[in-house]
């Protein structure tokens, strides 16, 4: 049997009011830019506030995505893999073997020990008070990605650490597929 443990990222969301609030403030501004570009050479003004109006809409785009988008955590059996989910498309961002973890630290902790530098960052928000960083070999390299797991899962994967791939908990926390 497969045992598997699917986490997603806890994070704060945005009230529609403040969304509609400031989509309303990025077009105000957008206007005034092109309004503003009416002043050039006859000959600038389009390709000006096309221009204008492209790189706005591209930083729309990836403003209102990085909005929607969540990480979610896997663990299935001794593989644990990270994934990017925006709506109902998730892309796999790393995937690593349990014994390639070395060492599993707050991301506080890590901050006052002065070792905060990380390769990846797998969560969506700041709240670094909750946050943990991850070591792990890769090539003959020491690599280390920040992310949020819950209580159960660093556990989970501090315990399948120590063990070798082996589970030592109690396995009813396991979803069983």
């Amino acid at each position: 049997m497969l045992r598997r443990l699917v986490e997603y990222e806890v994070k704060k969301t945005k009230p529609l009011w403040f969304i509609i609030f400031w989509t309303f403030i990025y077009v105000i501004i957008m206007n005034v830019l092109i309004t503003e570009t009416n002043v050039l050479i006859e000959e600038f003004r389009h390709p000006v506030a096309i221009a204008i109006l492209a790189i706005f809409g591209i930083l729309y785009i990836i403003i209102m995505l990085s909005g929607f988008s969540h990480y979610v955590y896997n663990l299935i059996e001794d593989e644990f893999v990270i994934e990017k989910k925006i709506g109902k498309r998730s892309k796999k961002m790393l995937k690593i073997n349990i014994d390639e973890i070395i060492e599993i630290k707050s991301y506080m902790e890590a901050r006052a020990e002065g070792e905060t530098l990380y390769t990846y960052k797998f969560m969506s928000d700041r709240e670094y008070k909750k946050a943990y960083i991850c070591k792990f070999n890769r090539e003959d390299k020491v690599l280390s990605f920040v992310f949020k797991p819950s209580e159960r899962l660093r556990g989970i994967l501090e315990d399948k650490r120590y063990s070798n791939g082996r589970y030592k908990i109690n396995r009813s926390i396991y979803h069983e597929e």
